[in-house]
């Protein structure tokens, strides 16, 4: 089988203009915090990239909700696409997003989301398993930089799109440093 890894990576445009300011405008005043990475190996968040690491936060309000409402048939839509009916026709759930926010000179430094930690709780921080998909919505594009790279290579985002993709090693990922405005984005993870 010759298997194109790119034909996995898929974006459609599911949100509107309006509906993306709205949501930027909707996340300005949520609690932004460093982004860190997840070791496993030693069982703790580390920083890559310092203080160029984009900021990130969580916030649950009525434009959340309609994301994740959106996702879930455009979920649906990327799985029967892949036409794997017989043996993959389904998921558990997907994470709430989490806003990201990138600055003048942040970036995200390169990484799979092969993530062990996403699905433990405060009472139960033991790993629970991983993520199968991933996804990044674009927010705006009023900026400059801040390109999302897979394999070196550039993958082009508008607002509104939605980006779905595997969540494993053959997958790895990167924002470039913005070097204008502000980028806002958001990610779920698919289990």
């Amino acid at each position: 089988m010759d298997m194109n890894l790119n034909s996995y990576i898929r974006t459609q445009n599911v949100f509107s203009k309006k509906f993306c300011s709205a949501a930027v405008k909707n996340i300005q005043d949520i609690k932004w915090s460093k982004h860190n990475f997840y070791e496993p190996n030693k069982k703790k968040e580390i920083h890559i990239s310092g203080d160029k690491e984009l900021s990130v936060g969580y916030a649950r309000n009525v434009m959340t909700d309609s994301i994740m409402d959106k996702l879930h048939s455009t979920i649906h839509k990327y799985i029967i696409g892949l036409k794997m009916k017989e043996w993959f026709d389904g998921w558990t759930g997907y994470s709430l997003v989490r806003y990201n926010q990138y600055e003048v000179g942040q970036t995200m430094a390169i990484h799979c989301d092969h993530i062990y930690s996403l699905f433990t709780t405060e009472s139960d921080k033991k790993a629970k398993g991983i993520p199968v998909l991933s996804i990044i919505g674009v927010l705006n594009d009023d900026y400059e930089g801040g390109e999302l790279m897979f394999h070196d290579k550039e993958y082009e985002t508008k607002t509104g799109d939605v980006i779905i993709f595997p969540s494993n090693f053959l997958y790895p990922h990167m924002v470039k440093p913005v070097t204008k405005g502000t980028r806002y984005s958001f990610v779920s993870w698919v289990y």
